[in-house]
């Protein structure tokens, strides 16, 4: 986990509910994901290929 130096540009997904989702922001070391729940919370960081591998399973999965 890490902290970024600068404020990421969260954003967050058109399915979330209003409050029941994870946020992402593209930064320097990767994709950085948080619980939109808790904005000053863990900060968790992916390598770009990996998050791209992953959000590609979820699609194919619906």
């Amino acid at each position: 986990m890490s902290q970024p130096n600068t404020t990421p540009a969260w954003r967050t997904s058109s399915y979330s509910d209003g409050g029941g989702c994870v946020e992402t922001a593209l930064d320097i070391p990767g994709v950085l994901v948080r619980d939109s729940k808790v904005g000053l919370g863990p900060i968790h960081t992916y390598d770009r290929r990996a998050w791209m591998i992953f959000t590609e399973a979820i699609k194919l999965s619906r």
